[in-house]
């Protein structure tokens, strides 16, 4: 019966996969239209620097640990994993303690040099990361093991809990909601993942603390690429906020951020199929069936794209209903950079199948370098882009330089098949 219950959850990996990434969206969703409505325009904005910097610190993590254990695993005796994972999990959990140590300590002493609302928000984004990393661990460990059904039920009871955390707080008319809700995001992950760990990593302490330091390096060889490809990223994505301060000033960024967080469920929705697809596609390609893997990839690109499809649609259908929540709140005439964003996300899908394929054959250095050009290339051209267009001009390079990246990394694999 057991075998039987895993060869049928094995057929629904993709749609499992597909609703839990839908989930995560939702929630994202629903908090960003309750802080637009509920919390001011400052607030919503300390919100959204706020939950860039936890995506930021996910996607380092992601590079140095949960990818790297998902590509490293497969090639490693069977009986030899789960003591693996323990090592990673060790290595990790000592990184993550010493940098929330190192940002506490800079947001508490740093009192007259860094002005207090920002050392808060160092304070809380340092509080609400070890959750979401802990989370995200397990989540990866979980999609390797084939049990996207668990992880489709820890999010979904993280979705009650927070929505109805957040809900009382809001009833008792707490104050500082967008903290709040940055908060509870990372307490409660953190929650669930003990519990997620309990309940599934076979931890045996002693021997995966005598690898932790050697798993670490190993890791460190392939990932210190990744790492250095998801700060590029970083750069090309988030680049533009400088420059629209200089050319166009403050309330430019305000407006282009706004569109952007309204937008964010499907910046997480895009980053985290990759990291439920790579631990199939890793465990394909190293049985050696990389033809399945290649058409892993594909299916989840068009399904991605379908979904992202329907969702604009569902915004556009949408939109007079969530306007009133921001007519008061200076977010008028966004619907064009909306759709702008939505454009670019469905073009990031594009991206992110040929970026997994290559993941998976370890050709980190390959990725960085096309996205240092490829960074490179849209923040020189969003400097006239920006002077002559505005915040419209900067999504458009966005746009052209996911369009350009996707071009290179498709015809870089190619190459790379033929010779798998």
């Amino acid at each position: 019966m057991l075998k039987l219950f895993s060869q049928y959850q094995s057929r629904l990996y993709p749609f499992l996969a597909v609703a839990d990434q839908a989930l995560q969206s939702v929630i994202n969703l629903l908090t960003n239209i309750f802080l637009i409505r509920y919390a001011t325009k400052a607030e919503y904005g300390v919100y959204g620097i706020g939950f860039t910097s936890v995506l930021l610190f996910m996607g380092l993590a992601h590079a140095l640990f949960s990818l790297q254990m998902t590509v490293i695993a497969p090639d490693k005796p069977e009986v030899e994993r789960h003591r693996y994972f323990g090592s990673m999990f060790i290595s990790m959990s000592v990184v993550i303690l010493v940098f929330s140590g190192l940002a506490l300590s800079i947001a508490t002493l740093a009192e007259g040099l860094i002005p207090q609302s920002y050392r808060v928000l160092i304070g809380v984004v340092a509080l609400s990361t070890p959750g979401v990393l802990i989370m995200q661990f397990m989540r990866q460990y979980l999609y390797f093991y084939n049990m996207a059904f668990r992880v489709l039920v820890f999010d979904f009871v993280f979705l009650i809990l927070y929505i109805g955390l957040l809900l009382i707080l809001f009833y008792y008319q707490a104050e500082n909601l967008h903290y709040w809700a940055l908060l509870l995001n990372g307490g409660i992950a953190l929650m669930i993942g003990i519990v997620a760990i309990y309940l599934n990593l076979q931890l045996k302490f002693t021997e995966s603390l005598s690898l932790a330091k050697s798993s670490f390096i190993e890791a460190w060889h392939s990932g210190s690429w990744a790492i250095l490809g998801s700060l590029l990223t970083v750069l090309q994505t988030q680049g533009y906020v400088y420059l629209l301060a200089i050319f166009r000033g403050p309330a430019a960024v305000a407006e282009m951020n706004a569109a952007r967080l309204f937008l964010s469920p499907l910046l997480v929705m895009s980053s985290g199929f990759s990291k439920v697809m790579i631990p199939k596609m890793a465990l394909l390609k190293s049985a050696g069936k990389m033809n399945s893997a290649v058409s892993l990839a594909l299916k989840v690109m068009v399904m991605l794209i379908v979904f992202l499809c329907f969702y604009l649609v569902f915004i556009a259908l949408s939109w007079d209903w969530l306007a009133e929540f921001m007519s008061d709140k200076g977010y008028e005439n966004l619907w064009i950079l909306v759709i702008l964003w939505g454009v670019y996300f469905l073009s990031n899908s594009v991206v992110n199948a040929p970026s997994e394929l290559l993941q998976i054959t370890r050709k980190f250095r390959f990725l960085t370098l096309a996205g240092m050009v490829t960074a490179a290339i849209v923040l020189a051209g969003s400097i006239p882009a920006i002077i002559y267009f505005g915040a419209v001009g900067a999504v458009i390079m966005l746009i052209l330089g996911e369009l350009g990246l996707a071009v290179i990394l498709w015809s870089r694999f190619e190459t790379v098949r033929k010779d798998i």
